[in-house]
């Protein structure tokens, strides 16, 4: 309007005037209208003003709140953790029966099962006692059944799967892009210098939780239940036979974790090979014992012998 104004279009700035333009003039005067009734009687629109603070204060705390909703997305998880030491052949065949129990609902559009381990944002984890049930529910429109009602249809359905020693989750999983600290909605941290004393007031903590109905899948995070063996090298006895610590450390390592021996690719994908002794071949002392170890003077000797044996050919 400024430019037609300086420029000038030959016709009176009335006739060029848009709906929208005429709309917005009749709001600007409607809205000094009501501006100057206003400040005629001031004092009421401050104590209406200062009124309706005070209630939204006083209803503060008697209503919810949240961050951010969950949307009914139809996505849900099954989590699953089993004692540190435990196989991932053991984690495989418990989601293996949660599968069988929740698999043939008309209501899932898809299935993935993740054994082994977990993914946090772009890495994933290798974790042989964790896994996890991803499941994603048909569009909104085509069930009669919303995301918290299928988790709640389903939680007992899980309930039934033992699970010795660990626990077994099911929960709605969280909206793509939003990072947390934590993994729980709901995190109580217990600090001190005592183990032993954090590991029971954590514990004491969660059964007084889980006693309300408001807490679902409680767990505590400390593992107390970590099956360690803790070699001692008798240094005098290694450097007689030539054998130094970081050569015991680096074969433990190895044979028991496993070591990267190359890369295969495929595509732009890179997949580690790890070459490692199998899990059932390593289930007592006497078989850590039994790991081979090689000298600098030739030969080879185990972690539990004094002198080197014969030469492995």
């Amino acid at each position: 309007m400024l430019t037609a104004t300086i420029v000038g279009t030959g016709r009176s700035i009335g006739n060029t005037q848009t709906r929208f333009e005429r709309f917005f003039a009749r709001f600007t005067d409607a809205y000094g209208w009501s501006l100057g009734k206003v400040i005629k009687i001031r004092w009421v629109v401050i104590v209406l003003f200062v009124g309706i603070l005070a209630g939204a204060v006083a209803l503060m705390n008697r209503l919810g709140s949240e961050f951010l909703p969950q949307m009914d997305d139809g996505r849900s998880m099954v989590k699953v953790k089993l004692p540190t030491g435990a196989s991932v052949g053991q984690t495989d065949h418990i989601l293996k029966q949660i599968e069988q129990a929740i698999g043939h609902d008309e209501a899932i559009e898809s299935l993935f099962t993740l054994v082994g381990g977990k993914v946090w944002g772009l890495y994933t984890y290798e974790i042989a006692n964790e896994g996890e049930i991803d499941i994603q529910l048909v569009p909104r429109g085509q069930r009669n059944i919303t995301t918290k009602q299928y988790i709640e249809k389903i939680r007992p359905l899980v309930a039934k799967v033992p699970v010795p020693g660990g626990n077994a989750m099911v929960m709605q999983m969280k909206v793509k892009g939003i990072r947390k600290l934590g993994e729980a909605d709901i995190e109580v941290k217990i600090k001190g210098p005592e183990l032993q004393s954090l590991y029971a007031l954590a514990r004491q903590t969660a059964r007084a939780m889980a006693g309300l109905e408001h807490f679902t899948n409680i767990y505590v995070s400390m593992d107390m239940t970590k099956p360690e063996y803790h070699v001692r090298v008798d240094r005098s006895k290694a450097a007689e036979l030539g054998v130094s610590i970081s050569d015991i450390s680096d074969v433990l390592r190895s044979l028991v974790t496993g070591a990267v021996a190359m890369r295969y690719r495929e595509g732009d994908e890179y997949y580690n090979i790890r070459v490692m002794i199998p899990e059932w071949k390593i289930k007592t002392r006497q078989d850590v014992e039994e790991l081979p170890v090689s000298a600098k003077s030739g030969g080879f000797l185990r972690i539990r012998d004094e002198r080197p044996l014969a030469r492995w050919r």
